[in-house]
């Protein structure tokens, strides 16, 4: 899962990945809020996290990041079988009961860098692989609106442009508008799907790569050393 927790003129948006055995991914759900208070997010990823069995949650820092962190451990916050989410790294929170499944992302130039150059090669390798609609079956609203979620984060994804300032540093973002046009078109012109789309895949290849180093320890040592 990845969260990017913007609120007021942006969309808190969640972005979902189911992983496969063959070592891909695929984009099974996204959906977006507007103007909702921290809290009704929160309940919002908790119906999410019982709906689905997510293993990691990378999620933006900023924006109100921290606040939805709070939330998410919050004792006052938990319905009946929910349990406390912590950060996977961290060391005060080791012995708490709960899922310690949260990585909270900063959105610095350099992890920017490397996640967006890991979605393209996720997509470019189709290690990332988008649903195609299928008109044949039966077509509920919650269907519709979770094809309209998805259609929305793919044109957002199509919409970023890379630049790059005097000293090298690469900015990945929606082409400013022309001045006679702000007014009428930046409520819609938004790229918070396509961040969360971002955290869910870097979220992925975190868990996967952990899961191969896992599976296949480093072997080494001193010839003639015990096994």
């Amino acid at each position: 899962m990845g969260i990017d927790p913007a609120r007021k003129t942006d969309n808190f948006a969640i972005s979902i990945l189911k992983l496969m055995k063959d070592g891909k991914y695929r984009n099974v759900f996204c959906d977006s809020m507007n103007g909702k208070r921290f809290p009704e997010a929160t309940r919002r990823v908790r119906e999410l996290l019982k709906k689905f069995n997510i293993v990691r949650i990378a999620m933006d820092a900023g924006g109100g990041g921290l606040t939805v962190e709070d939330l998410l451990c919050d004792e006052a916050m938990l319905a009946e079988g929910d349990v406390p989410i912590w950060r996977i790294d961290d060391d005060e929170t080791a012995r708490f009961e709960g899922l310690h499944i949260l990585d909270m992302v900063n959105f610095n130039p350099t992890w920017l860098s490397e996640a967006n150059y890991g979605l393209a090669a996720d997509i470019e390798h189709r290690r990332l692989l988008f649903p195609y609609r299928n008109n044949s079956g039966h077509s509920s609203e919650d269907h519709e609106k979770a094809w309209e979620e998805v259609d929305q984060q793919v044109n957002e994804m199509c919409m970023i442009t890379v630049t790059a300032t005097k000293t090298g540093v690469q900015h990945f973002d929606i082409p400013e508008l022309p001045g006679s046009q702000q007014a009428t078109l930046k409520h819609v012109q938004r790229k918070d799907r396509y961040s969360a789309i971002l955290l869910s895949a870097y979220a992925a290849r975190s868990y996967m790569q952990e899961g191969s180093r896992q599976q296949f320890p480093e072997i080494g040592g001193w010839v003639g050393g015990g096994w």
